[in-house]
């Protein structure tokens, strides 16, 4: 018998994966040798929680941005997409670090095919 579990909320769950995500691409920025465009996606059945972990990035990159002595031109090729029709969605073009965003149901199947490497 499977039982559902929820998790509890104020638990820093999406504290943890967006600065886990920031520090990511910003460990992997310093990598010179890097050729091609970097493409995260980030998906949730709903829409508030895709909402909620986009918030906390925006937030933390702000906070990055703040930081005397922190390097953070990576920052500025940094964009971050809301995706609302993954099949028609537009690959990543001008920046090398794109971040969609989506439902399961909004990024589809596609959008993975077509930036895959």
């Amino acid at each position: 018998m499977c039982t559902k579990r929820r998790l509890q909320t104020g638990t820093g769950k999406t504290y943890t994966i967006s600065l886990s995500l920031l520090r990511l691409l910003e460990v992997q920025a310093q990598d010179t040798a890097r050729q091609h465009p970097t493409v995260v996606f980030i998906t949730a059945v709903t829409h508030a929680a895709i909402e909620a972990c986009c918030g906390k990035l925006e937030q933390l990159i702000q906070v990055y941005r703040s930081i005397k002595d922190l390097p953070t031109a990576w920052l500025d090729e940094l964009k971050i997409e809301m995706v609302t029709k993954g099949n028609e969605h537009a690959p990543p073009k001008g920046t090398s670090v794109a971040i969609y965003a989506g439902t399961i149901y909004q990024v589809g199947f596609k959008l993975f095919l077509c930036c895959s490497c």
